[in-house]
């Protein structure tokens, strides 16, 4: 049996794609958030701002030597605050990241999505 390598899936998905790269688009969350709030018709995708490909904001590499972070945590509709613990290559967030808070800014509700058009 043949082992199957990274080479083989990029093959794969490139036949697949390929014959459908004109109307089909792959794209993150928020990348099909932005075009749900702001609507394009198809034949306008290839110059969508929002969709551009160009960028090359790539994760940083993983560090040698990471920070352990203790941190306090706390449900929104719980009384009592636990402590978690994480690793990361930043310096420790000021709590426990969670959901609308993915920094651990301690600011509920940050990263809630919010279109351009309604941002003051």
């Amino acid at each position: 049996m043949k082992a199957v390598t990274a080479h083989t899936w990029t093959n794969a998905y490139c036949t697949i794609t390929t014959p459908m790269r004109d109307d089909v688009w792959f794209v993150t969350v928020t990348q099909a958030l932005t075009w749900m709030t702001d609507p394009r018709p198809a034949k306008n995708l290839k110059t969508y701002e929002a969709w551009r490909c160009d960028k090359k904001d790539f994760p940083p590499k993983p560090c040698n030597l990471s920070n352990k972070c203790a941190l306090s945590f706390k449900l929104p509709d719980s009384n009592f605050t636990d402590t978690r613990y994480m690793e990361t290559c930043s310096e420790c967030p000021n709590q426990y990241p969670w959901l609308g808070d993915s920094g651990g800014t301690g600011i509920p509700g940050k990263d809630n999505y919010i279109p351009d058009n309604l941002r003051k």
